[in-house]
């Protein structure tokens, strides 16, 4: 049914969606003598946003891992032949073995498995592990590079621009970089803004992996 792999992930992720909306409809009230931050004194305040940047990011990072390994299992579910498609058997090959795909001599090796052993069934293993590989707190060249082991079409890859200036700026609250800047670097407004561009981001990139399920984009057999 389509937009089923959609509602799981939110479903999923409900809580994390219900908890960025309560940072911002309650802990950054409009009306000083309703928000939380503002009785703190400004220090305090500071050291708040800063762990509320943090925070929001982490969820980022938890609908993303929940997301890819939905989207796995689902192929393993669905119990494919290696060769039914071409794409999710590379896939499987170089990260069963830890290789990084885009280097000939792992292309070739993949591609030779594929034709060796086309009747047996596309199963992903270690999916934990592959979605942390493609979930990190440096940067989304790991999930930039999903989207292209996969063969997503261009319409369908969401933008990381915005996603990209979100990490440089809360590895630099983490790293204690900001200090050596003279300030906090982060604002209410910052907050909010970071928390919309994770809700929207986050959206869209659960609805391209549904829409790759759901119009067989992984289609690319060998006969």
């Amino acid at each position: 049914m389509k937009g089923s792999f959609s509602k799981k992930i939110h479903e999923k992720n409900k809580w994390r969606e219900l908890e960025l909306e309560n940072i911002g409809d309650n802990i950054l009230k409009e009306k000083k003598e309703e928000n939380i931050i503002s009785k703190l004194d400004e220090e305090k305040d500071l050291l708040i946003l800063r762990g509320l940047y943090c925070m929001i990011y982490a969820h980022w990072q938890g609908i993303v891992k929940d997301s890819i390994e939905s989207f796995l299992e689902h192929f393993n579910n669905i119990k494919l032949h290696i060769s039914d498609s071409t794409t999710l058997s590379l896939f499987m090959f170089a990260n069963g073995e830890g290789k990084d795909i885009k280097k000939e001599e792992i292309l070739i090796a993949a591609m030779n498995k594929i034709k060796k052993n086309r009747n047996e069934i596309i199963q992903f293993s270690e999916i934990k592990k592959i979605c942390e590989k493609l979930v990190r707190t440096t940067n989304n060249k790991a999930l930039k590079n999903f989207y292209k082991q996969f063969n997503f079409k261009d319409k369908k890859k969401p933008d990381f621009t915005e996603i990209d200036k979100i990490i440089e700026t809360r590895n630099k609250f983490a790293h204690g970089e900001y200090e050596e800047e003279g300030g906090s670097g982060v604002t209410k407004d910052d907050i909010r803004n970071c928390i919309k561009t994770i809700m929207s981001l986050s959206d869209k990139f659960i609805t391209s992996l549904d829409e790759y399920i759901e119009n067989e984009d992984w289609k690319d057999g060998i006969d």
